[in-house]
């Protein structure tokens, strides 16, 4: 008899793609029910939900976010409580980042910053704290922003450079492909 029930629990078991049917278990013989299964309604934030202020997120023009209650690393990126998007499919958009530094694309961007990612994950804009190059340009930071290509959209020169004919010096904002869309005036290098 042992072994009919224990055959027949096989199959049962087997049946319900090896879960327990509702009802078996430990707690249906203590009368119990089972806790509630953790649903994460956030899944952005990794294996842990996002600890919301409001308890969930809001689209907001396409765009999940929420206020961080505490600081949290978050994709890889140590996010400061306060606000935080997601792109659609879960992708961190932006955060304020806590005091930690975080290196990315080739940046490390300072804590205390405001960091934003494009749609492929590439860095967007962040508040550079180390001088970098980017395509030929030499840059001090700190506030860099970069189109979705990893190429200069707008940063502060550490070094006078022409462009498109054009003597720049510190502040230069480029148009995609890299053309000249404003910088601030300097001499002739």
């Amino acid at each position: 008899m042992a072994i009919a029930h224990f055959v027949l629990t096989l199959l049962l078991v087997a049946a319900c793609d090896g879960k327990p049917s509702p009802g078996s278990g430990p707690s249906a013989a203590s009368g119990s029910a089972p806790p509630p299964p953790v649903v994460d309604k956030s899944p952005y934030c990794g294996k842990q939900p996002c600890p919301c202020e409001k308890g969930k997120f809001e689209n907001h023009f396409g765009y999940e976010e929420c206020d961080l209650k505490a600081p949290l690393v978050v994709q890889g990126v140590p996010c400061d409580k306060g606000h935080i998007e997601f792109h659609a499919g879960g992708k961190l958009r932006q955060c304020e980042q806590t005091s930690t530094p975080y290196a990315t694309d080739g940046v490390t961007c300072g804590g205390n910053w405001h960091i934003s990612f494009h749609k492929n994950g590439k860095l967007a804009r962040c508040g550079s704290i180390t001088p970098v190059t980017i395509g030929t340009y030499k840059l001090s930071g700190p506030n860099l922003a970069l189109f979705s290509d990893g190429s200069l959209a707008d940063g502060e020169l550490a070094v006078d450079a022409v462009i498109d004919g054009i003597p720049c010096a510190s502040h230069v904002t480029l148009y995609p492909g890299g053309k000249l869309q404003a910088c601030t005036i300097g001499a002739k290098t």
